[in-house]
């Protein structure tokens, strides 16, 4: 380093995804309020069972629990295209529906595969493609927490507020991770992703026949139906 001499480094893939996830982001606080993390005497006892896994936190969940992971917080990761305004009007939606703050933005590439390979995120826009490359340049925008309405005790549309943001999502050709609850009917699911090579594999290997198909993996929480909260939001004034 001294010489200014070029250094590769290299780390593995699971502390690499996992980088920011200590934390669980920001949103520890969410689920240990700051007067009890930050406690010294808490942090002297109970600091080495600290940062909790997200997989620890999911595991003992009930439906309650799940129902108000759903309805009262925010888990989001969106993958959208650069294009003209897009990551200025994606700033803009997020933080007039959700008021969370910060929000995650990093650089990502979707390649262009082929038509007959090309996996569920759609094929760039032609126009997007970076020259001599098969890849075009997107964004992913992260949002995580609990929106500042709800906190304050006033009436909050979740599950409307999402599907508003998907319906931008879809109309600048983006996509959601699907760790996360989507909240679409099944044709806006197939408008939003790419599902042919997902159609054609589960075909092959009889895996329709025996397991459930993705929209029905992460459509909503499978403890209830979404719609249900829906037509309830319907009725509440606007936040």
């Amino acid at each position: 380093l001294s010489a200014r001499e070029p250094v590769v480094e290299f780390v593995p893939t699971f502390e690499y995804i996992f980088r920011h996830n200590r934390g669980i982001f920001w949103t520890l606080k969410d689920q240990l309020p700051e007067s009890y993390g930050n406690n010294p005497v808490f942090r002297y006892l109970f600091g080495w069972l600290c940062p909790p896994k997200v997989q620890f936190l999911k595991l003992p969940a009930t439906e309650t629990i799940r129902k108000e992971m759903m309805t009262r917080r925010v888990y989001q990761d969106i993958v959208l295209p650069f294009g003209k305004h897009t990551l200025e009007d994606a700033v803009h939606k997020a933080a007039d529906m959700f008021e969370i703050w910060p929000l995650l933005i990093y650089p990502s590439r979707i390649y262009d595969h082929g038509e007959k390979l090309q996996g569920q995120f759609r094929r760039p826009d032609p126009d997007n493609i970076i020259p001599g490359t098969n890849y075009a340049m997107y964004f992913d925008l992260g949002c995580y927490g609990t929106p500042p309405s709800i906190l304050r005790g006033e009436s909050f549309k979740t599950v409307t507020c999402m599907r508003e943001m998907e319906s931008f999502t879809r109309k600048v050709r983006g996509c959601p991770f699907l760790y996360a609850d989507t909240f679409m009917d099944r044709e806006e699911f197939s408008e939003m992703l790419d599902l042919s090579l997902y159609e054609r594999v589960r075909k092959a290997y009889d895996a329709d026949k025996h397991f459930p198909h993705l929209f029905s993996k992460t459509s909503g929480c499978q403890s209830f139906d979404w719609r249900e909260v829906l037509r309830e939001e319907a009725g509440k004034k606007a936040n």
